[in-house]
């Protein structure tokens, strides 16, 4: 098994959770078979970029969420979290500037 893959596939199955979908529900909406949502979701195969998109669409999830919490470390998000602040800190500012 593939720790992405793993992660993946909890991240997929809480939010198929989240949304109350049953194993089977999403199945049909993807066209597969419930047992295959379930190798998914255990990490157990591996993900297309084009099914995994399509995975995501049918759980009304972004990819930027995706990868925001497979993908990142905290430090990572953390980082990032930082990052943004200050840019639309300095955003802001040079708006301000601008229309003096």
């Amino acid at each position: 098994m593939n720790d992405i893959n793993e992660k993946l596939g909890l991240f997929l199955r809480n939010e198929r959770i989240l949304n109350s979908l049953s194993g089977a529900e999403l199945a049909e909406i993807l066209n597969i078979s419930q047992q295959q949502v379930s190798r998914y979701e255990r990490g157990q195969h591996n993900f297309t970029v084009k099914f995994l998109i399509f995975y995501c669409k049918a759980l009304h999830i972004s990819l930027d969420k995706l990868i925001t919490h497979v993908f990142l470390s905290e430090s990572d998000i953390e980082f990032n979290a930082i990052y943004t602040t200050k840019f639309r800190a300095v955003e802001q500012e040079n708006s301000i500037n601008n229309n003096k």
